[in-house]
């Protein structure tokens, strides 16, 4: 015969262990089931996928669980969130504008937020090259065509290329290569390719900036056009101008500059999506989080303690 005290234990311990089944199986399946909206932010490898996601999720937490997705590039992000209304993507300025240059229909289907980083076009030469300007990019060689590596065919980099290509057509008749990074400046040094194109967030610490600075044979290429910051139709400009900081220099010098022109990094969002959600973003897009800080360690423009630096060297005739 049974003895009852332990068939009720062993009922008591089957419903706990059921009990804390059920628990562990809500608390496992509960946030996947909620974590309908998505964020599209490029390679894995990038800054937006591994910084600027990361905040922006916490940002939305704990009203939105939200899964973190990669993509080839802005291109990629901008098709998956027209796709998928619970998305929203991180891209840059410039290629989602002449994205939508191209296909006027689909504009009213997406919405714009932010201003979360800065993205920098660079172009490297080889030292008394051909190419010696940006004007010099859109004259045609006669005897071979020009050649300029834009690196990763699916990547920032080509596609920005092609969004200056759309204002600037005289650059079609470029030749792209693709290898990318320091692959692209090593056959730029070595006379084999005219001109080095890339894309990235201005960084002091850049091994493709790095290795411009320490090759002889290598200089920095201006990109500075009048048509890309001033369009000649009245729509929202792509590019602004700033001069880059790309070496620091002691207290008594100057830093080093380049010209070129940047662009923002933007959170895109389908306008088919859940208003709440939307409005949560737009709200988070504002907060002092993902202000865009023009002013740090790698300054776009001089800050005030350059221009004080070189008011005095002036004043003792020591600037350069």
């Amino acid at each position: 015969m049974a003895n009852p005290s332990r068939s009720k234990a062993r009922w008591m311990i089957t419903r706990n262990f059921g009990t804390a089944a059920i628990v562990i199986i809500s608390l496992f399946f509960v946030p996947v089931a909620a974590a309908q909206e998505k964020i599209f932010a490029g390679p894995s490898s990038d800054p937006l996928y591994s910084e600027i996601s990361p905040r922006l999720m916490t940002a939305l937490y704990p009203e939105f669980r939200i899964t973190l997705e990669t993509t080839s590039g802005s291109i990629q992000t901008i098709e998956s969130v027209l796709e998928d209304p619970k998305a929203i993507g991180l891209v840059q300025k410039d290629i989602l504008l002449n994205y939508l240059s191209t296909k006027p229909e689909i504009k009213n289907n997406v919405e714009v937020f932010g201003d979360l980083s800065t993205r920098c076009l660079f172009g490297v030469i080889r030292e008394g090259g051909w190419v010696r300007s940006f004007e010099d990019l859109k004259r045609r060689r006669e005897e071979q065509p020009i050649r300029v590596d834009v690196g990763d065919p699916d990547g920032e980099s080509a596609a920005s290329f092609n969004a200056i290509k759309a204002t600037e057509p005289d650059l079609s008749f470029v030749e792209l290569e693709n290898r990318g990074g320091l692959r692209a400046l090593h056959m730029v040094e070595a006379g084999l390719v005219d001109v080095a194109f890339f894309v990235e967030e201005p960084s002091l610490t850049s091994q493709s900036v790095q290795k411009v600075l320490n090759t002889d044979e290598l200089v920095f290429l201006p990109i500075v056009s009048r048509k890309l910051v001033a369009p000649d139709q009245e729509e929202e400009f792509s590019y602004r101008y700033s001069r880059v900081v790309v070496d620091r220099a002691n207290l008594i010098g100057r830093d080093i500059t380049y010209e070129t022109l940047c662009t923002s990094v933007v959170i895109l969002a389908n306008t088919m999506g859940d208003e709440k959600f939307l409005d949560s973003v737009a709200y988070a897009s504002l907060s002092t989080d993902f202000k865009n800080k023009d002013v740090g360690p790698f300054d776009h423009l001089e800050t005030q303690f350059d221009s004080v630096k070189r008011f005095f060297l002036k004043t003792f005739g020591s600037l350069r």
